[in-house]
Parts: C-alpha cells; structure tokens; sequence
C-alpha cells in the first residue's frame, strides 16, 4: 500500500498458534533518518577493509 507522505514502512510479525503480533514502524519525514544515516557514513568511510555481517560492523 502506498500512502501519499509515506517515506518507509517496515512491519514485522510474531506469530504462534492462533495468534499473530505486529510491530510496524512508520516514516512520513526523511529528516527523522538523517541522524543515523550521516552516522553511518561517517563510520562506512573510516574503514580500511570490506566488511561482511552487520554483526561485525556495529
């Protein structure tokens, strides 16, 4: 579903029997990722080798 102002939506579901839960995160403003996103870049261009795993990376 697109919604007109939606930046990103992100949902993940939990389930067992008979039951399902929901988180759902939703952007509507790209300036709410820019912390992180100028965070990451500056962190991504110290590096000297090619990282592989996210683990490895934070």
């Amino acid at each position: 579903m697109v919604l007109p102002g939606l930046v990103s939506s992100t949902s993940i579901n939990f389930s067992g029997p008979g039951k399902i839960y929901t988180l759902r995160h939703d952007v509507t403003n790209v300036q709410c990722l820019m912390p992180g996103l100028i965070r990451a870049i500056r962190k991504v261009v110290r590096l000297k080798n090619l990282i592989y795993g996210l683990e490895k990376f934070l």
